[in-house]
C-alpha cells in the first residue's frame, strides 16, 4: 500500500533543508541511518544540534546531548497481515540524546534519548499494529567518533505509544548510525 504524501512530510522535508543551509552554529552534524526488525525497514535522515550544557563530569568523560531532528521512511512487507502487499509511511521525529563521552567527543561513547514521532499512517504490518500516528522512539546505542569526526553507531530503537490507545504492539529496529559533524 502507497500512502499520500501528506502536509507533514513537507514541513519536515523544509525544515531539514532550511537546518542543512543554517550556519555551523545552529546545525552540527547531519546523520544517515539504516534499520532493519522483524517487521520493517527504515531509512532515516537527521540533523544534529549539540546542547553546550554538560553533566556529571571527570577528568576524561562527562554527560553531553544533543537533538536529533529526523525524517524516516519505513516499509512493512505484510501490510494488515496480508504477506507480499507493502506499507510505507513517513515519520518525523525529534529526540534529546544523552551521550557519555569523553571531553574531547572522540573513541568510544553509550548513548541513550527518548523522543516523540509522527507517522503518516497508522502501522499495521505483520500481525502488529500501532493504533496511533503519535508514537514515542526510545533509544540506545554505543558508537565510536573518529579523528575525523566520523561517528558510526549501532542503536536499538522501540516505537511505541504509551499506552494511550490500544493495539500498542509496539515497532523494534536495529539501527546502523553514519553522521558527520559541520
Amino acid at each position: 500500500m502507497q500512502t499520500q504524501p501528506f502536509p507533514a512530510v513537507a514541513i519536515a522535508t523544509a525544515a531539514l533543508c532550511a537546518g542543512a543551509s543554517a550556519s555551523a552554529a545552529q546545525v552540527h552534524g547531519v546523520s544517515v541511518e539504516a534499520a532493519t526488525g522483524s517487521d520493517a525497514r527504515m531509512l532515516r535522515l537527521g540533523l544534529q544540534r549539540a546542547i553546550e550544557r554538560t553533566w556529571f563530569r571527570s577528568s576524561r568523560y562527562h554527560l553531553g546531548a544533543y537533538w536529533d531532528l529526523t525524517i524516516a521512511r519505513w516499509r512493512g512487507d505484510a501490510h494488515q497481515d496480508r504477506a507480499g502487499v507493502r506499507q510505507h509511511l513517513w515519520d518525523i521525529g525529534l529526540t534529546p540524546t544523552f551521550r557519555y563521552q569523553r571531553h574531547d567527543r572522540r573513541g568510544w561513547y553509550a548513548e541513550g534519548g527518548i523522543g516523540v514521532h509522527y507517522l503518516s499512517e497508522v502501522w499495521n504490518n505483520s500481525g502488529k499494529a500501532l493504533s496511533t500516528r503519535f508514537q514515542f522512539g526510545d533509544h540506545l546505542g554505543a558508537g565510536y567518533v573518529f579523528g575525523s569526526g566520523l561517528d558510526l553507531a549501532v542503536k536499538f530503537q522501540h516505537h511505541s505509544n504509551g499506552g494511550f490507545k490500544k493495539p500498542n504492539d509496539g515497532a523494534n529496529f536495529v539501527i546502523l548510525k553514519a553522521a558527520i559533524p559541520f
